[in-house]
């Protein structure tokens, strides 16, 4: 018997249906999706007047649909890559306008990578997640303490290129002395963002996102520092 979804699936599910129906030209009854999706109507009109309204939906005699000008601008792999970093509502339980269009933008693509369903509750490191996430994107080197059982170490002067999520664990992805590496997120402190930058390796680059195998055919990658 398969398990109840969890409040944050539930809604990562509806916003991404309601997203993807949007995108396809349907339009949309709020009362319908209220029964289908078993919330009440304040919540699916709160979807579609404030989480959706970067799409500039029209309302015809109650019924939403998106701008003709707007129709099919989303691809499947947009709609697909909605649907992983939905779990990220985590990091901002009211799902904000500039949240939900960031999911979209291109530059959190260079920051976050999803593999797996699960979602590692981060409350309390919002900040230093946000601050990781934007020295990736700017490219610049960060320091950081990094607990260990024997005591914390300090990681100095490394190079970030990806945060991972692999089954329900966040993972930075960076190279030290330029070897691939990874830090467990939640055992990340004393972030310190170094103002110099660095030039991405695309082979380094490629690895991460493209080597399946060290992510699906282990629990944690074969290069994982802990």
């Amino acid at each position: 018997m398969s398990s109840k979804p969890t409040h944050q699936e539930s809604i990562a599910y509806r916003l991404t249906e309601i997203l993807r129906r949007l995108n396809e030209g349907e339009k949309l009854d709020p009362q319908v999706l209220v029964e289908e999706f078993g919330v009440n109507l304040r919540t699916i009109q709160r979807d579609l007047n404030e989480r959706f309204s970067f799409l500039e939906l029209e309302k015809k005699e109650g019924v939403y649909s998106i701008n003709r000008m707007r129709l099919g601008t989303l691809n499947f792999k947009d709609v697909q890559r909605f649907a992983s970093l939905a779990g990220l509502q985590g990091l901002d339980p009211r799902l904000s306008t500039d949240f939900l269009k960031s999911i979209l933008d291109y530059r959190i693509q260079i920051a976050l990578l999803i593999r797996g369903h699960n979602y590692e509750d981060l409350r309390g490191k919002e900040q230093l997640f946000n601050q990781l996430k934007h020295a990736i994107e700017e490219c610049h080197a960060v320091s950081y303490e990094y607990l260990k059982p024997a005591g914390s170490k300090l990681v100095e002067a490394v190079r970030p290129y990806k945060l991972v999520n692999q089954d329900g664990i966040r993972y930075l992805a960076a190279t030290d002395a330029g070897q691939l590496k990874s830090y467990a997120f939640s055992k990340i402190e004393r972030l310190l963002v170094w103002p110099e930058t660095f030039t991405p390796d695309p082979a380094v680059v490629k690895n991460v996102n493209e080597e399946d195998s060290i992510w699906l055919n282990l629990k944690k990658p074969k290069w994982c520092s802990r």
